[in-house]
């Protein structure tokens, strides 16, 4: 049985966090969320839906049932037990990934205020999206900052946590020791913010904690952004797959949660919340295209895997290099984004990239986007893709014949 505790805030002069106790059968463990003290206000200790998300596909996995001491949303409790749960279920069987079936014990909330006295009694509008100064995050930003978009909300605010950005190892102990430790990350995504005129909350969370091998997934994001639903009605979450790629089997197997989006949205979505697979309804050649005009990604953008003094590696070893870089290319967009990317590097060593490309291509775990370069990038290097398709063993390519002057 897993025991939710009633959450409660402590503060001091700088920072503010939301605790809560867990009981894991028997042993108990203490899991909060770090802010500035300024977002204190709006930090949700009334309830406990952000746990409930946070647990859930831990309790599935290790046959445990939950109950909360602090009330928790209706809507919320019937949409796990009527939707996701037993579609896990199913799709777990399939690949031989055994989920269990969860009950949830909690006192029920037909509709739970989370006003808070900081917005005046006013219904939360904040509008929020992840910027870790990727692909995903710029795309969402420029969509949702669109002066001519009125059917969309516009956003009110970046975030920026450890888990959302997949730090586990290197964070510290709190807020303060996350930003000393990542601080050129952090400095440049709140300047990003900056430029974009949006304020940035950033946070730090144990929330990876509880599992002896930690592992980021989709839900412990969405439980730190319900952390703050007296400030936020919406999280854009930047989608890394489009709707297309939807599989549930997928999603259990790779421990990718992205393939099944679509359902999470469904889930999460409540009155006073609501959940946007940002992107979704790209690819993501789709939405590099998208960015190719927007200037602050040419001087900012931030895809790399292995950061070389704050700036991407541009190494074909680095698959998020790799990809951008070929999709600029066939665009002919690469002196563009000379300023975030060593495109004199990625020009006197092409082959060493189409290679690489090639044999990503060719792994049957390779990403849709290699899959939707690769004719664009055979039709620009018609001979080089040739001999590639060709060859055996690790012969070395020729030097081809680019179709397009640089």
């Amino acid at each position: 049985m897993i025991t939710i505790g009633r959450p409660y805030v402590t503060k001091n002069d700088a920072y503010a966090r939301l605790n809560v106790e867990v009981d894991f059968s028997g042993i108990k463990k203490l899991l909060f969320i770090e802010c500035e003290k300024a977002y204190e206000p709006y930090l949700v200790y009334e309830c406990a839906d952000a746990y409930l998300v946070l647990l859930v596909y831990y309790a599935m996995r290790n046959e445990q049932d939950i109950t909360s001491v602090a009330p928790v949303s209706k809507e919320l409790v019937h949409n796990l037990k009527e939707f996701l749960i037993p579609s896990l279920i199913m799709g777990g069987k399939n690949v031989g990934t055994e989920f269990h079936q969860v009950e949830i014990i909690a006192p029920l909330a037909s509709s739970i205020s989370f006003f808070s006295n900081a917005n005046a009694g006013a219904e939360p509008q904040g509008v929020v999206a992840c910027m870790s100064g990727g692909v995903d995050s710029f795309y969402t930003a420029k969509k949702y900052l669109s002066e001519n978009a009125a059917e969309k909300p516009r956003l009110t605010h970046f975030y920026f946590g450890n888990v959302s950005i997949d730090v586990t190892k290197n964070g510290g102990h709190s807020l303060e020791d996350f930003i000393h430790a990542n601080r050129n990350k952090h400095e440049k995504v709140a300047n990003i913010a900056g430029l974009l005129g949006l304020p940035l909350v950033t946070t730090f969370s144990n929330f990876l904690s509880y599992e002896e091998k930690p592992e980021p997934y989709m839900h412990e994001v969405i439980a730190e952004i319900m952390c703050f639903r007296k400030l936020f009605k919406i999280f854009c979450l930047p989608s890394n797959l489009d709707f297309s790629e939807y599989s549930l089997e997928k999603g259990i197997k790779y421990h990718d949660q992205g393939y099944y989006e679509l359902l999470t949205s469904y889930v999460i979505t409540i009155p006073g919340f609501q959940l946007i697979c940002s992107g979704a309804g790209h690819t993501r050649f789709e939405k590099v295209k998208e960015l190719m005009d927007y200037d602050i990604a040419k001087k900012e953008l931030d895809t790399c895997f292995f950061q070389e003094n704050g700036k991407n590696c541009s190494k074909p070893t680095c698959s998020k290099c790799l990809r951008t870089l070929c999709a600029l290319d066939v665009c002919d967009k690469l002196d563009e984004f000379k300023d975030v990317f060593d495109v004199q590097q990625y020009r006197l060593n092409y082959q060493d990239y189409l290679r690489e490309f090639y044999r990503r291509y060719k792994s049957p775990y390779s990403s849709n986007m290699f899959k939707e370069l690769y004719e664009p990038l055979k039709e620009k290097y018609p001979e080089d893709f040739e001999e590639l398709e060709n060859r055996t063993g690790d012969t070395a390519l020729r030097s081809g014949t680019r179709r397009s002057l640089w």
